[in-house]
């Protein structure tokens, strides 16, 4: 059976810890073909509420750029 896991958060949703290759390679070492990164998504509030369990608006180019970064560079 292929192990998956769709459900990966990183410490851009402040409540992971570790940098996204840790846990490509991580992933890789126990056996799993196929590792999905689903990160709390930023929002812009339409007052001064801060999620403290999301992205900050700021931070997703930096986390798009890394996943399509690490996709491609970790693809075989």
């Amino acid at each position: 059976m292929k192990q998956t896991n769709f459900h990966t958060h990183t410490s851009r949703c402040h409540h992971a810890f570790g940098n996204d290759e840790e846990f490509v390679r991580t992933a890789i070492q126990n056996g799993f073909e196929v590792l999905g990164f689903s990160d709390h998504a930023c929002w812009k509030y339409d007052s001064d509420f801060v999620a403290h369990m999301r992205m900050k608006l700021d931070e997703f180019d930096d986390y798009k750029d890394s996943v399509l970064y690490l996709k491609d560079r970790y693809k075989k």
